[in-house]
């Protein structure tokens, strides 16, 4: 039984590693998908993020609204931490139940050393790229503005602290193509790599 996490800093692809994964036949659990699906009305925490941040983040159809919930706590560091806290702990008691259910396991974890669950995973894979290039593709692919781009990244670990406590790393800068070949390398050396392999993969 093998779980690993797949993590990286706001832009730098993690999603993309994800979903070259799911093409090559892997599963993988989506934390923020899961931690979307809270939200909704029969989610197990909307009620709970109503009553933390009131009813003013509700759509005109009493749907939580995302982005009015960004703009609340990414203001505010005590509001945040109370707000991530409630899903970090139910998001915590679901990792462990599904990690004992399979041979291998893959989980995207986007604070997966902010939060602590590095420690559920037998192995870290880190994405990572240029600033420059994250803040332009979250400007295209996600329409923000380079301000809220730079505030994310910084209530997020440093890009150098990530690698520290990574196991693999791949380097995102370019195509698809090329991080898709990063990952099959990986896959094809599973048995082999191990600490000695905390390296770029781009070296």
């Amino acid at each position: 039984m093998k779980s690993i996490a797949v993590t990286g800093t706001i832009g730098s692809g993690k999603s993309a590693l994800s979903r070259i994964l799911k093409d090559m036949g892997y599963p993988v659990f989506d934390c923020d998908q899961v931690c979307h699906s809270y939200l909704e009305k029969q989610g197990m925490l909307y009620h709970q993020v109503i009553e933390l941040l009131s009813e003013d983040v509700l759509d005109e159809n009493k749907n939580i609204d995302r982005k009015k919930v960004s703009a609340r706590i990414f203001h505010d560091s005590d509001l945040k931490k109370k707000y991530e806290q409630m899903f970090h702990e139910a998001l915590k008691v679901q990792l462990k139940e599904k990690i004992t259910e399979s041979e291998l396991f893959f989980a995207e974890v986007p604070l997966l050393f902010e939060t602590g669950f590095d420690e559920l995973f037998d192995e870290c894979w880190l994405v990572i790229c240029d600033q420059k290039i994250a803040i332009e593709r979250c400007m295209k692919n996600r329409g923000m503005s380079e301000e809220d781009v730079l505030l994310r990244m910084s209530h997020q670990m440093s890009t150098e602290e990530k690698i520290k406590r990574a196991d693999v790393i791949f380097v995102n800068n370019t195509t698809l193509d090329e991080l898709r070949g990063q990952v099959e390398k990986v896959l094809k050396g599973m048995k082999l790599y191990g600490t000695a392999c905390k390296k770029s993969l781009s070296d």
